[in-house]
């Protein structure tokens, strides 16, 4: 679809509260039944394999001294090396 507007390039905006609650509770208003953590790594890897990512913004989280921040880690990683 991206490809059929005619761009190769893209900017990436994740909002995290439409992660599932589960695995990233860290939000204010999470969506039911979100999207899996590794599904969204997956998604992200295929997108900057596939276009020029022009750059990414991360949003919708609420900070916990008890936070999981692998899955954070890994976005903000892979934000670098774009």
């Amino acid at each position: 679809l991206i490809r059929s507007k005619g761009s190769d390039n893209l900017y990436i905006h994740i909002d995290l509260d439409v992660l599932d609650y589960g695995e990233f509770p860290y939000v204010m208003v999470p969506a039911p039944a979100g999207l899996k953590t590794g599904m969204l790594l997956e998604l992200l890897t295929k997108l900057r394999n596939g276009f020029n990512v022009v750059g990414m913004s991360l949003l919708e989280y609420t900070m916990s001294e008890e936070m999981e921040i692998k899955i954070l880690t890994d976005i903000v990683r892979m934000g670098s090396e774009l």
